[in-house]
């Protein structure tokens, strides 16, 4: 049972979207809503928590709402890759294509090296036994998303590869950190 009635102190916004964004991830949309609109409440200018609302609201199936929670954002904030990214699998699944398009145009301008590509390149160069450019891939993938436990484990793969027990620990240790399932701290 969610507790948000207590009064929370000054900087608790970004911490109940973080919690939002947690029960999001564990696909518990209904605590996810409950937290992003606690956030809402305490700073109704917090872009991160109307973002993190757009995204609850396309699980949940209702892209309309979506479409205001995150034009919310986009409209304050119009270079905003995420907001932009989501605001277009939105105008999709409403069937408005030409506007969908548009936006992943301004997305490929805006942001020509999109979460996960430095990521996906890096698995392509690990597969292909190209150790130092898998290094340098997934170095600049968790440069930019340092919590993110899947860019860490396969950085301490390829380190492993490369014969550096010592950094891969540092990154398997950084993996556990981030993991936010057994499942993952397990692997």
């Amino acid at each position: 049972m969610l507790n948000l009635t207590q009064d929370y102190p000054l900087g608790i916004q970004e911490r109940l979207n973080n919690r939002a964004v947690e029960e999001l991830t564990r696909g518990r949309f209904s605590d996810a809503y409950a937290w992003a609109r606690e956030a809402i409440r305490k700073d109704p200018e917090l872009a991160g928590a109307y973002l993190t609302l757009g995204v609850v609201y396309r699980n949940l199936h209702h892209p309309e709402l979506a479409d205001v929670a995150l034009r919310r954002v986009t409209d304050r904030e119009p270079d905003n890759t995420m907001a932009l990214s989501n605001r277009a699998l939105v105008l999709r699944d409403l069937g408005r294509h030409a506007e969908a398009d548009a936006l992943t145009q301004r997305l490929a301008r805006l942001d020509p090296h999109p979460p996960f590509s430095y990521f996906h390149q890096g698995l392509a160069a690990l597969r292909e036994r190209r150790l130092e450019a898998a290094l340098a891939l997934l170095t600049k993938e968790v440069d930019r998303a340092p919590f993110q436990h899947e860019f860490q484990f396969w950085l301490a793969i390829t380190y492993l590869e490369l014969h550096e027990p010592h950094r891969a620990a540092e990154h398997l240790i950084h993996a556990m950190e981030a993991s936010t399932t057994r499942k993952d701290r397990a692997l």
